[in-house]
């Protein structure tokens, strides 16, 4: 079984772009951390993500972790993110923040980001890449330090681009995935 483990960005971004049923088409379960719930229910969240957290769909359930990580320099959220996945041995960890990411490697736990999520997808032709980076970049939040191009997302590659690079349309997840993990990918597919 293909268990994700989603942090609150990737989750954010999906439902804000219109690909949140991405999730279920790429896992069988996905969990969202408690404290991830209460991050997309913030009055501070958009109104669409807002209504997708009050209402979870079947696919997604909110779980607590038992046994936090200690990591003074990552969130909330993040530390519970992380600790879940490893208590349930998620396939992987749906996760941006790249500190926390650096956490959850240190911890065992692979992860993937949204742009990777969006590549695995369109690896498998659900979604076209230029698109969905376009509706990722109108929807980043800049702040005062960091400039548009600093925030702007990478480029999605197409499975051409990977067919380029190495063989096998889903070749690229190699460095996410361990072998046990990418062969259930590819088998749920």
């Amino acid at each position: 079984m293909i268990l994700v483990v989603a942090d609150t960005g990737p989750v954010n971004y999906l439902v804000l772009i219109g690909a949140i049923e991405l999730l279920a088409s790429l896992a069988e379960k996905t969990v969202l951390p408690a404290a991830v719930r209460a991050e997309l229910l913030a009055e501070r969240a958009p109104a669409a993500v807002r209504a997708w957290a009050t209402t979870l769909p079947a696919w997604a359930e909110v779980r607590t972790a038992t046994r936090p990580i200690e990591a003074d320099d990552i969130s909330v959220a993040d530390r519970e993110a992380i600790a879940l996945a490893r208590e349930l041995g998620a396939s992987v960890l749906l996760m941006d923040d790249r500190q926390a990411r650096r956490w959850a490697a240190k911890l065992g736990v692979s992860t993937i980001g949204t742009v990777g999520f969006l590549e695995a997808a369109a690896a498998r032709e659900l979604v076209s890449p230029p698109r969905c980076v376009g509706k990722i970049a109108r929807h980043l939040v800049f702040s005062k330090r960091r400039s548009r191009r600093a925030c702007a997302p990478p480029r999605l590659r197409t499975p051409a681009d990977h067919r380029k690079r190495r063989s096998g349309s889903l070749a690229f997840m190699s460095d996410i995935f361990t072998p046990a993990k990418r062969s259930a990918m590819m088998a749920a597919v």
